[in-house]
C-alpha cells in the first residue's frame, strides 16, 4: 500500500512525500515493514523523523482494529 501526500501542511516542509506500507503474514503474526520517500523544499528542512510516532501510534490503531476481525 502507498500513500502520496497531496495537500496539507506536510508539503510546506516537503515537495513530495510518498509513505509505503507492507503486510505478509510471519508465523502465528504479521510484518509490516514502513518506507517513506521524501524530497525537502530546502536544505534547511529536517528529515521526516518527526513522524514516527505518528506513524507508530496509526500502525497500533490498525492493529487494533484488525484484530476485532
Amino acid at each position: 500500500m502507498t500513500y502520496s501526500v497531496v495537500d496539507g501542511d506536510i508539503l510546506k516542509l516537503y515537495k513530495s512525500f510518498q509513505a509505503t506500507f507492507t503486510v505478509s503474514s510471519k508465523g502465528d503474526g504479521t510484518l509490516v515493514i514502513y518506507s517513506g520517500v521524501y524530497e525537502k523544499q530546502n536544505e534547511q528542512v529536517q528529515d521526516p523523523g518527526e513522524f514516527t510516532g505518528i506513524i507508530i501510534k496509526a500502525l497500533y490503531g490498525l492493529d487494533a482494529y484488525l484484530l476485532q476481525a
